[in-house]
């Protein structure tokens, strides 16, 4: 009897279909093949797929109106993208769209059989999740307070990932939590009896890198005078954080991207290749596409490493969680601290809704163990807050924050106190798209056409700027001119 397929094949050349069709034979995955997509309703009605392989050569739908339609129809199946042209931004927004993987032909067979093996192991852990609302407790297990809609889907993405051995590429604002996630990955999976080893690439100098990295051997260079394993070694069969990755050195870029190609290692000094099976999760708080067109980071590692992208919201953008987070750090620090406060006064809280919080969370603790040690009282008033919080230049609004980047008409805005704001002249037919490009255009000319300076202007992160540039682009919209971008 034929087993249900668990593999579906969208690929209009018969050539091509049977190349494919040979293998996955071969790897004991049952498939189904269809050449054109007017027969996909059907089938994803009929049978529940593990894995879509969707050709970009079909002419009848293009890969983003497929990802949006599976998403809709089977939302646990793992989508992956084939494709013969790719660049670094095709890949970011097939990403962010949902596909699992983007494969660039032409491709080999191994290529093709690891993704599609690890996407169907990736299936396995969610199938055990039987609970539909584990994400109300997921957050408290692992450290997390919030239950915006941004942090719900960090908290849905760690779950999907964690019983893949697939790298995750965590981007987030200094403060907002990025070891935390990897913590989180890493405590979800079945590593987690493993080590977790985190290694800042930011803060060690490029010339020990490598060496804690991989590494040593005695007598390797002045003061190896042992044998030492590198983080590597240290995190075999568990899982590997390197932050800040965008920090390291650009030749040791190569020696990592050699390591995630085939899981070997060879110490400073020494003459044997290791073998090793560890997870890599990475994070970055720069835009890792800026840092590629700096020259600063190889786009082969980069493709490498940005399989599963996460994304963690700043603080601003979690209006609903901050005052949840802050009686979560009062209740904390009044513990370890042996004070006796029992909440935040009504100016107080205001202030804590419409401040920026630039360092994010871990700013947002730090103001409330200040305000703690230097204060009595039954209560945290306003006064009690520093002086910079009440000259705040964010948003000033009564509801929930928008999207990151957004404008709404029922808010006051008050942009950086150099921008002439009258220069902007909407009338009543204005959209808040309209709005929105107007001012961002603006700010951009406003720091000569340099995107980071516009995006810190904004408080939003560079990589919302880029995107949105990016879509008013393809999309053509009817508009002022577009403003001239900083070179570099």
């Amino acid at each position: 009897m034929r087993k249900e397929p668990q593999i579906l094949l969208v690929e209009p050349s018969a050539s091509q279909a049977s190349w494919y069709i040979r293998f996955l034979d071969d790897a004991d995955f049952p498939f189904e093949w269809i050449n054109t997509v007017r027969d996909l309703p059907a089938l994803l009605l009929k049978y529940h797929f593990q894995v879509i392989l969707f050709s970009t050569d079909i002419d009848q739908m293009s890969a983003s109106e497929f990802l949006c339609m599976a998403r809709k129809k089977t939302p646990s199946t793992r989508l992956i993208i084939i494709s013969r042209i790719g660049s670094i931004r095709d890949v970011v927004q097939f990403m962010r769209q949902g596909a699992f993987d983007f494969i660039v032909q032409p491709a080999n067979e191994t290529r093709i059989i690891g993704a599609v093996t690890e996407a169907v192991k990736s299936i396995k852990p969610i199938a055990q999740k039987t609970s539909v609302n584990r994400t109300s407790n997921f957050g408290n297990a692992h450290g997390f307070i919030g239950s915006c809609s941004a942090i719900k889907t960090v908290y849905e993405t760690i779950s999907r990932v964690s019983g893949s051995r697939a790298p995750v590429f965590i981007e987030g604002e200094n403060g907002t939590g990025k070891e935390l996630c990897a913590h989180a990955i890493h405590n979800e999976s079945d590593r987690s009896r493993y080590s977790f080893v985190a290694l800042n690439c930011a803060s060690i100098p490029s010339s020990l890198m490598e060496s804690e990295l991989f590494g040593h051997r005695k007598g390797a260079f002045t003061g190896a005078t042992e044998n030492r394993d590198g983080a590597v070694l240290t995190a075999d069969k568990g899982t590997l954080f390197l932050d800040e990755i965008c920090e390291m050195h650009i030749d040791l870029q190569a020696k990592l991207l050699r390591f995630l190609q085939d899981g070997e290692i060879k110490p400073v000094g020494g003459d044997q290749i290791v073998k090793t099976d560890v997870r890599i999760i990475c994070a970055t708080n720069k835009d890792p596409l800026i840092a590629i067109d700096q020259g600063l980071f190889r786009n082969d590692l980069y493709y490498r490493l940005y399989v599963v992208p996460l994304i963690l919201p700043p603080l601003r953008e979690r209006n609903n969680d901050i005052l949840r987070l802050a009686k979560h750090f009062l209740q904390q620090i009044n513990a370890a601290e042996h004070a006796d406060f029992s909440g935040f006064g009504p100016r107080a809280q205001q202030l804590l809704l419409h401040y920026a919080w630039p360092g994010n969370v871990r700013e947002l603790e730090n103001i409330i163990w200040r305000t703690v040690i230097l204060n009595d009282g039954s209560n945290i008033t306003s006064s009690m807050l520093p002086e910079m919080m009440k000259h705040t230049q964010s948003v000033k609004e009564e509801g929930p924050t928008p999207d990151a980047g957004t404008i709404t008409t029922d808010q006051e805005i008050n942009l950086v106190p150099s921008v002439d704001t009258t220069t902007l002249y909407f009338d009543t037919e204005s959209s808040l798209d309209d709005i929105e490009r107007k001012v961002i255009r603006l700010i951009i000319d406003k720091n000569h056409g340099s995107v980071p300076a516009s995006a810190r202007s904004l408080q939003v992160s560079p990589s919302t700027l880029y995107r949105k540039l990016e879509n008013w682009t393809n999309n053509n919209s009817p508009s002022d001119s577009e403003p001239k971008l900083a070179k570099g």
